[in-house]
């Protein structure tokens, strides 16, 4: 490995990490910006959200749901085994596992599956599917693929 690839590697996971504390904070503009202005997120049995706006659309729902779904709201997404894969000097695939715990527990886990693509200087996320693997009964933010 090479310091160019060792650079990109690092830097998508920068990205990654901005992706999941941003989340995890409600803060979503910095969230937004972890993609690329058409990036794509896809939740299993949902329409893609397209671009950064339908992307702030979508997630802001979460983020009310989330305050008012408890008094002192707590999420915490722990990521995990991630694998990364360039693909020439400007685009990557990563798979990643996710864990997550809020104020009630483990709540659900699954799985990232990411392109991601180099623009300017910053490593970003050009599509990221998000697939729920499990959820716990009592889950406030996850829901189990079984009972769906």
């Amino acid at each position: 490995m090479d310091a160019v690839e060792a650079i990109a590697r690092e830097q998508i996971r920068e990205t990654l990490a901005s992706y999941n504390h941003s989340g995890d904070r409600g803060r979503l503009e910095e969230l937004v910006a972890c993609f690329t202005p058409d990036g794509v997120l896809e939740i299993a049995g949902e329409e893609p959200a397209r671009g950064r706006d339908a992307i702030r659309q979508r997630l802001t729902s979460v983020v009310a749901d989330t305050v008012k779904a408890a008094a002192a709201p707590l999420v915490r997404h722990h990521v995990s085994s991630t694998r990364i894969e360039l693909a020439g000097d400007a685009q990557a695939r990563v798979w990643s596992y996710f864990f997550v715990i809020t104020e009630v527990g483990p709540d659900h886990w699954g799985r990232y599956v990411d392109h991601f693509r180099r623009t300017g200087n910053a490593w970003l996320i050009a599509h990221r599917r998000v697939v729920t693997e499990g959820a716990s009964p009592n889950a406030r933010m996850g829901s189990d693929p079984a009972r769906t």
